[in-house]
């Protein structure tokens, strides 16, 4: 986005700045602005509005490079100098001021238990110096990436403005290689067309403008990420309105014709209006796909020199030229109050868009008049205390995201997390029906209700009777969260699960870690201890078991876990390209190394998305079974948890939302449960074969929601991964379940 908005101030005054001001630009900018913030809003109501942004990249290369050659100065080092100046009285103030109000608000909004919530602390930071581009293009994407955390950051827009003050710093030396002494330019006596036919401005404009589009190419077929935030594969579009100044004595003349500027004019509409309905931002973005919006601009800022412009003229209006001065604080707020509504209302409906507008156009007037307009008038004696001021508030806005970013922000906001005594009240314990009452557990199952008594179980020691909580013990009073999960701050009960596996070698993966040989050896064939070991097998939905299976382990079994994501860690290889890349060396590994006594746990996602693939993920269970069986161990199946309509951190109760958890209550799925079923019928079958259903445990009656039954604490993080509380909820059954297998 840019940054160098209002009139196309070229640092002149009085009559010669009226003279080279084009209202024209003014509105231009005021419809870029308004296709990204309506993108922004909802993106189907203009696919391609994010191409706003490109035409502001033109728009600002076309208005700095005006402003340096008009501008008069004594020296190259005062030219440099009172262009630096300019630019950091107009982007400085206004950025600084959005980026530390917006990182207080988040303080007291955003819950802290947000997974990305220090990255969007560290965008913030680097958005303030400049380099929020280059952070957002060098970061590894996760598998627990999701497209909803992007759209919660509300500093993401800064890229931008990255890219742009990065093109300044450039900026002096394109100019200082093209022209060297610029008073050809700045002298109104010489040719100014017979400059513009140079061969050395013209050789360094284009060769900038091909170079960067050469780059911009290649790294969109190759990494794309990286292409969208870097400055090399953007610079040719700041470089084209650069090199529109440069030739605009030429092509001035050329398109006088009233024809020729009515097809100029036609053209760049097209072009504009095109993009912003089809450009796609998934792929061949931003190149070729920006050239639409960045040649429809050039169009534009041509046929504006014309006396009989239509387009440019219906652009002029007082309303339009007013919007365009505001573009630059209306792109700086609109996307923070975009993102910080989303707690308050679903995105992308009428009321979301009505009450974020509201707002962002009631601070970015306020902006505009009182932060803008305030600094662009002040007239400092020396330039030296522009400078010194832009140090000292960029400093100041660091610490205070710095101190927010660190630990701050958990203290200041205000956990709305407590005990539902109604939910819990009406809470039942299930106990499956095929539970053998001579001894063993066949399966522990939701599905026979029984009233939960109050007092029964006060910690997490495992109960060797057939019975499990459903409320984790210790839950039992107002305000006390489950015993089994301890920790000083409650934010640290909406923590991700994966965050004490996510890392470590043992899970193969997006990227890093690959499911292979080597992989599976180190994570399976360790040394083993007299006590039986147990094999935790599966994908990130086996890894998210870990920490509730190693504290209902209760040191009576070594666990060993090897996991991987999607398909990776497939039981099912439903991938053809993954085929035996996962269950091969695990299939070896356990024929070799189980013995009498193990345990095999296998969890797997099929029941969103991976339908298809589990009559294999049965048949491969059945296999599984086969050499348990041969090695005298057992086996453990776990069923899938109810997929959540929205991320689950969005489902937690906060102060200003007490009732958040309901956001994510659904009745609870049948395929999820017949899929669950298919499981438990193999328990049923065999002696050997033991089921938890994580889906039930879960739900209260038919009804699952994100938060722990009977709490309000977070139990899955995301739309189907259990948080670490909710992976600590399952110890107490994870014990139970042990204690029975080992009788």
């Amino acid at each position: 986005m840019t940054s160098d908005y209002g009139a196309v101030e070229l640092g002149l005054s009085g009559t010669e700045k009226k003279s080279h001001y084009r209202p024209d630009i003014d509105g231009l900018r005021a419809v870029a602005v308004i296709a990204v913030i309506l993108y922004h809003t909802n993106r189907n109501w203009l696919p391609g509005g994010f191409t706003g942004v490109d035409i502001f990249f033109v728009i600002s290369g076309y208005v700095v490079t005006a402003s340096v050659l008009r501008h008069p100065s004594t020296s190259i080092l005062d030219s440099v100098c009172g262009f630096y100046a300019r630019r950091a009285k107009r982007i400085g103030p206004a950025v600084i001021v959005m980026i530390s109000l917006v990182a207080l608000l988040m303080s007291l909004i955003v819950p802290p238990w947000t997974p990305k919530l220090r990255e969007y602390y560290s965008v913030g930071m680097c958005g303030l110096v400049g380099v929020s581009n280059n952070f957002l293009a060098t970061r590894e994407t996760d598998y627990f990436d999701d497209p909803e955390d992007d759209q919660l950051n509300p500093f993401l827009h800064t890229w931008s403005l990255g890219v742009e003050e990065q093109f300044y710093f450039v900026f002096p030396l394109v100019m200082l290689a093209a022209y060297g002494n610029l008073s050809a330019w700045q002298d109104p006596h010489i040719d100014a067309v017979s400059a513009s036919f140079g061969w050395r401005p013209n050789a360094i404009w284009i060769f900038g403008i091909v170079l960067s589009m050469v780059i911009s190419a290649l790294l969109t077929i190759s990494r794309q990420q990286v292409a969208y935030y870097i400055l090399p594969c953007r610079f040719w579009e700041l470089a084209l309105g650069g090199y529109a100044v440069h030739s605009q004595p030429v092509w001035s003349q050329w398109v006088q014709p009233p024809v020729v500027s009515m097809s100029i004019q036609s053209i760049s509409a097209l072009c504009i209006i095109v993009g912003f309905i089809i450009t796609p931002s998934d792929s061949g973005f931003p190149f070729p796909w920006a050239l639409l919006a960045t040649f429809g601009t050039v169009l534009y800022i041509v046929a504006g020199v014309c006396p009989n412009s239509y387009l440019n003229r219906c652009l002029s209006s007082r309303p339009t030229i007013y919007i365009g001065k505001l573009s630059y604080s209306l792109y700086l707020w609109h996307w923070p109050v975009l993102a910080m509504m989303t707690w308050f209302v679903d995105s992308g409906t009428l009321l979301y868009a009505f009450i974020s507008a509201v707002i962002f156009v009631f601070a970015s007037v306020l902006s505009y008049h009182f932060v803008e307009q305030v600094i662009l008038e002040w007239l400092p004696k020396q330039r030296w205390y522009i400078f010194a001021l832009l140090v000292l508030t960029v400093g100041a806005a660091e610490v205070i995201l710095g101190v927010l970013r660190i630990s701050v922000n958990s203290d200041v906001f205000v956990d709305g997390s407590q005990v539902d005594m109604a939910s819990l009240n009406s809470s039942k314990s299930q106990l499956s029906s095929s539970i053998d009452l001579g001894g063993n557990i066949r399966a522990l199952q939701v599905g026979v209700s029984q009233q939960l008594q109050e007092g029964i179980g006060k910690d997490c020691k495992c109960r060797r009777q057939p019975q499990a909580l459903h409320q984790p013990p210790g839950a039992m009073r107002k305000g006390q969260y489950p015993q089994c999960t301890p920790s000083i701050k409650p934010a640290a009960y909406h923590e991700g699960a994966h965050g004490s596996w996510h890392q470590k070698t043992c899970h193969a993966g997006w990227s890093g870690n690959v499911a292979s040989w080597a992989l599976a050896r180190r994570c399976l064939v360790k040394r083993r201890t007299r006590r039986p070991v147990i094999y935790l097998i599966g994908d990130s939905h086996a890894a998210m078991l870990l920490t509730g299976l190693q504290e209902g382990a209760h040191a009576r079994f070594d666990v060993f876990a090897y996991t991987g994501s999607a398909h990776r860690g497939s039981v099912s290889e439903c991938c053809g390209r993954c085929k035996g890349l996962f269950m091969g060396p695990v299939r070896t590994i356990l024929a070799q190394h189980l013995r009498k006594g193990d345990v095999l746990v296998i969890a797997n996602f099929l029941s969103l998305g991976f339908r298809p693939c589990q009559s294999k993920h049965m048949k491969n269970l059945w296999m599984m079974r086969r050499i348990t069986l041969r090695k005298q161990a057992q086996m453990l199946l776990v069923g899938e948890p109810q997929a959540l309509p929205h991320v689950g951190y969005k489902c937690s109760p906060t102060w200003y939302n007490p009732n958040a958890h309901k956001k994510c209550e659904v009745p609870m799925d049948r395929k999820t449960a017949q899929y669950n079923n298919a499981m438990l019928s193999m328990a049923r079958r065999t002696r050997d074969v033991f089921f938890l259903d994580s889906l039930g445990l879960m739900c209260t009656g038919y009804t699952c929601g994100a938060v722990i039954p009977g709490l309000k604490v977070l139990g899955m993080f995301d739309k189907h991964h259990l948080s670490l509380a909710g992976s600590r909820y399952l110890a107490p059954f994870f014990c139970t379940i042990l204690s029975n297998m080992t009788r």
